[in-house]
């Protein structure tokens, strides 16, 4: 017990992971009836009309700098999730499934890049593992270059971003606040995406409502709260390399939903990246 409750928001955060990678499956169930940015609209609207009334009491009165940093956050969430379906599409599932997980690269980067932060040995040590793990994971034959591979890279650079600045704005913040308020800005940043590109209009399939209303109260809601808690009492590189589980919960439910067997390969890249968590959960300060 006293292990759990040392390392209670590295699991919480881990929990985060898994369940993100879910959302790949679900998502794809949900975009037989539309289009990603309905889906993305949805998913963050009904996240935040779950939250928002639920955590009312702890949320308000809100603060500038809460309402500030909630709508920074959500531009840099929405640009990685918008530039993670324009690569997707006109790229090959291997490379973005690589490109994305570089991440992980650009969240050390970013910190001694904006703020002259250097990684400690350990933290350094499980990024290897974690990159080599995600290579192994992703990888399956030659790795050529596609035009939508650059959309890929900034969605990663995007995410490691939003790891980084999260970390910083919510220092002494309320994380439940700055959380919720994200929900909002990124719908409204989807719908907005949306109208200009063509129009606005809601699916009337249930199999999609359904589907929408899991996403967006476990897959959203749920997370993304979870993660600004956790990441209050987590470095940025703990944190990112934690949330390179979400492919390995990907490929574990695609093995388990869809059929799809894992290689030799694949299985240990997951492996590798688990050991890489572990390392930065019992190593890192």
């Amino acid at each position: 017990m006293r292990m759990i409750g040392r390392y209670k928001y590295n699991l919480l955060l881990a929990l985060v992971a898994v369940l993100w990678g879910a959302t790949y499956g679900i998502s794809k169930i949900c975009l037989e009836y539309t289009n990603a940015f309905t889906l993305l609209t949805v998913r963050f609207l009904v996240a935040f009309a779950v939250t928002f009334p639920f955590f009312y009491k702890r949320i308000t009165p809100l603060k500038k700098s809460e309402v500030l940093h909630s709508a920074q956050l959500g531009i840099m969430m929405f640009c990685a999730c918008l530039f993670m379906v324009l690569g997707v599409g006109s790229t090959s599932a291997t490379n973005a499934g690589f490109l994305v997980g570089l991440s992980v690269v650009f969240i050390p980067l970013i910190q001694f890049i904006c703020f002259r932060e250097r990684i400690g040995l350990h933290a350094a040590f499980a990024l290897a593992m974690s990159l080599v793990g995600i290579c192994l994971l992703t990888l399956d034959g030659g790795m050529s270059f596609h035009g939508g591979d650059v959309f890929c890279l900034a969605s990663a650079f995007c995410y490691g971003a939003y790891v980084v600045f999260a970390a910083r704005f919510l220092r002494g913040a309320n994380p439940i606040a700055i959380g919720t308020m994200q929900f909002l800005f990124i719908g409204l940043y989807a719908g907005a995406t949306q109208l200009v590109s063509g129009g606005f209009s809601l699916p009337s399939a249930f199999d999609f409502w359904k589907w929408a209303l899991v996403i967006g109260v476990f897959c959203t809601a749920f997370c993304f709260i979870a993660q600004s808690v956790s990441q209050q009492h987590l470095t940025p590189t703990a944190a990112g390399i934690i949330l390179t589980l979400e492919p390995v919960s990907s490929a574990v439910f695609a093995f388990a939903a869809l059929g799809e067997v894992m290689g030799a390969r694949q299985i240990a890249g997951a492996l590798l990246m688990l050991a890489g968590v572990m390392w930065v959960s019992l190593k890192e300060k």
